[in-house]
């Protein structure tokens, strides 16, 4: 079986840089893939993705900026957006994991003391939760 590598970024087309798309994402990806490599991939993919899209949609990045990205300027409308965007382009389940990247390495930012202030990680959870109970809802309709 062959698999699918992506050699370009997902918005701007370019070629995935070697470096991580934000800092601390060595470990956080260790932490996050110790019990699944499938999982340490997609998360990966997922944070490209992110900072693929805050380069070309986001407020506080462009293009012209290296990786890593500073994450110090996210704001909770940036999560939503990327969110949105994803649903608008990509497949459920490629939202919900790359969301579930994102996310996580909120937390993981959290943990070190070192989450963006204009992060609110509780509205952003409570956010996922509803989403949850609709899919879930409109799920058992059909």
């Amino acid at each position: 079986m062959t698999r699918k590598h992506n050699k370009t970024l997902p918005c701007s087309g370019r070629e995935i840089p070697n470096e991580h798309p934000f800092p601390q994402l060595a470990l956080f990806l260790r932490e996050a893939g110790l019990n699944s490599e499938r999982t340490e991939r997609a998360y990966r993919a997922g944070l490209r993705a992110f900072a693929d899209w805050l380069q070309t949609h986001g407020p506080h990045h462009n293009l012209e900026e290296s990786w890593p990205l500073d994450p110090a300027p996210l704001q909770t409308a940036d999560i939503l957006a990327f969110r949105s965007w994803l649903l608008a382009n990509r497949a459920q389940a490629t939202t919900t994991t790359y969301v579930a990247a994102v996310l996580s390495y909120l937390h993981f930012l959290d943990g070190i003391d070192q989450l963006p202030p204009g992060i609110q990680l509780g509205k952003l959870m409570q956010q996922r939760k509803r989403r949850r109970v609709e899919r879930n809802q409109a799920a058992s309709v059909v």
